[in-house]
């Protein structure tokens, strides 16, 4: 009888064990397996989590966590696993059908939202912070800790290359293409503009030109994020170690805006504005707009960057 009854209880023990591993799955899962035929919902935010090395993105009307990419789904060779570790960037592009990222341990990538397909990736350099596309295709990124702006011919067919030139610009943190002016943008105590060759199979940077965009030799401290300000076709976010300003490219001028500390990243739409000011050391786990109320939270995550991205 005894033994019968430690025997329903083994049972029951293991049920119980089950049960309660399954929910905790159930609550971790995301809440739509990606496929093809995955949709952006109507508000939708894509961010870096550095706690797994993965780009997210997640319902900012529901809070849930939605589609997930790291470099195990992303058929990237193990010795070059590394180059994904703490994820800086994250840029919707090609009519936000795909996400262009870069990672401090070195990667830049090109990632096809629909299928998690890389397209394209690349060693970047030291610590890269940004990267953006140029008109044909191809990318430029900005790495920091060893000062470079570094050009790739993108191959999308080939899905692998190596940088093809790469440029000195002490501490590096980000970079923007403006297809009006046919201008690179990127900022450090100044901002810094160049032209491109054009050319697809050796793409280079030339007329490298210094811009004082503040009055009386004052400068920007730690610029950081350089992204463009949704709704107009001239301006741009850029942040510094000690506010956020917003940079007029007609008349390369800035005016600060919001007196925020040393923000990662901010992106703005009709819905509002997010921005990621860390909380520990350089990273959160949560976003806040304009007024610094958390308008989005991600427990567990460590959030670099996050960007407003939606369905076209």
């Amino acid at each position: 009888m005894n033994n019968t009854l430690n025997q329903y209880r083994t049972v029951f023990l293991f049920v119980c064990l089950g049960l309660f591993y399954c929910s905790c799955a159930e609550n971790n899962r995301m809440d739509t397996m990606p496929d093809e035929d995955f949709k952006l919902p109507p508000y939708a935010i894509v961010m870096t989590n550095q706690a797994n090395a993965s780009i997210v993105i997640a319902d900012a009307s529901s809070q849930k966590n939605i589609w997930e990419w790291n470099p195990s789904m992303g058929k990237i060779p193990q010795e070059r696993k590394r180059w994904f570790s703490n994820p800086s960037e994250v840029k919707p592009v090609y009519n936000n059908t795909c996400i262009l990222m870069t990672a401090s341990g070195g990667a830049v990538a090109l990632i096809r939202i629909a299928d998690r397909k890389v397209l394209f990736y690349g060693y970047a350099g030291v610590n890269p912070h940004s990267a953006t596309l140029l008109p044909d295709g191809n990318i430029v990124t900005a790495s920091s800790a060893d000062g470079i702006l570094a050009t790739f011919a993108a191959d999308t067919v080939a899905g692998f290359g190596e940088m093809v030139a790469k440029y000195e610009l002490p501490a590096a943190h980000n970079v923007y293409w403006d297809t009006r002016r046919n201008k690179l943008y990127t900022a450090t105590h100044v901002m810094h503009t160049y032209d491109y060759n054009g050319q697809k199979l050796k793409p280079l940077l030339n007329n490298h030109t210094v811009i004082d965009a503040l009055p009386n030799g004052e400068r920007f401290i730690s610029s950081h994020d350089l992204y463009p300000v949704d709704g107009e076709e001239d301006l741009l976010w850029l942040t510094t170690n000690d506010q956020v300003w917003m940079y007029d490219l007609n008349d390369n001028t800035a005016k600060p805006i919001y007196r925020f500390p040393a923000i990662k990243s901010i992106s703005n739409a009709s819905c509002g504005t997010i921005m990621l000011c860390p909380t520990e050391e350089w990273w959160s786990d949560h976003l806040v707009n304009e007024d610094g109320r958390v308008v989005f939270r991600a427990h567990g995550f460590k959030i670099y960057k996050a960007r407003w991205i939606f369905s076209d």
